[in-house]
């Protein structure tokens, strides 16, 4: 039969936090991008900027050619 325990059994209320000033393990496994994936990311970052420039210039094109094509109509 399992025994029964008590929260004191586990924490010492003498005990005192200590806070370290050393780093922690996990600051220490943050990995930086390596230059393939910074080159790969500036590349899709570049194709998103162009269509998105793209797609406006050809709708702001489209809106002008109608504009001026009632402009000669009327």
């Amino acid at each position: 039969m399992p025994e029964d325990y008590e929260w004191s059994d586990f924490y010492d209320d003498d005990d005192e936090w200590e806070i370290s000033t050393e780093p922690d393990a996990t600051s220490e496994l943050i990995a930086l991008p390596t230059p393939n994936q910074t080159m790969a990311f500036a590349v899709t970052l570049a194709m998103v900027w162009y269509s998105i420039v793209y797609g406006v210039n050809q709708a702001l094109d489209s809106c002008i050619r109608a504009h001026m094509s009632e402009d000669k109509t009327s």
